[in-house]
């Protein structure tokens, strides 16, 4: 009598009783039923070929029913971390519809973390948050170039006669700049920067 595919399904089934079967209590019992059989050294139980199939098949058709029924076993260490790195960033400057995505996708997450039942929908909504956290987007400052504008003009009518040949070459390549920073500049910062060195070269 060959005993090998028994003695694989009773490993196995031992294995399964390792697990958390709190969910299919009923399906463990008739488990732990069918394993002490399986296990029991009574040479009229396994006198033939097909007393030990039956064996096999019965613990195999159980463990198939707790694999079906059991609640599975959720990773959601990954979904968590992500709420709580979102949870601490700050919202200030960014656009109301960048953040209201934001703020969906991290309500949905934390939702999810609490009744998810498959790992394909805490999986999911990692990457939901995530899309929303990568797109947030900064409100556009309102940039003021006035002062710029009337310090270029103001140099552009200055005599230059008053200028080393050196203080003039540092004078026009600020002044270049300055009427590059006022057409492409994207923050105050450039802006208020290149004024400064502008007024700097303006006085020597």
């Amino acid at each position: 009598v060959d005993e090998s595919k028994l003695e694989s399904a009773i490993s196995e089934a031992k294995e399964l009783l390792n697990e958390d079967l709190s969910s299919v209590e009923d399906l463990e019992a008739i488990l732990k039923i069918h394993l002490t059989l399986a296990e029991n050294d009574d040479v009229h139980a396994r006198s033939t070929q097909a007393k030990v199939n039956k064996l096999e098949e019965d613990l195999r058709i159980t463990m198939e029913q707790i694999n079906a029924e059991k609640t599975p076993v959720l990773d959601k260490t990954k979904l968590e971390t992500a709420i709580e790195n979102a949870e601490k960033l700050s919202l200030d400057g960014y656009t109301k519809e960048s953040i209201k995505k934001f703020e969906t996708a991290l309500d949905n997450a934390k939702d999810v973390v609490a009744n998810a039942t498959t790992q394909q929908q805490i999986d999911d909504a990692v990457t939901a948050l995530t899309t929303a956290v990568n797109g947030l987007e900064k409100e556009k400052e309102t940039l003021d170039t006035s002062q710029l504008e009337t310090m270029i003009h103001f140099t552009e009518e200055i005599d230059r006669s008053k200028y080393t040949e050196d203080s003039l070459h540092m004078l026009d390549e600020k002044l270049a700049n300055a009427k590059t920073i006022v057409t492409t500049a994207t923050t105050q910062k450039e802006i208020d920067q290149a004024l400064d060195e502008l007024t700097s070269a303006i006085n020597g």
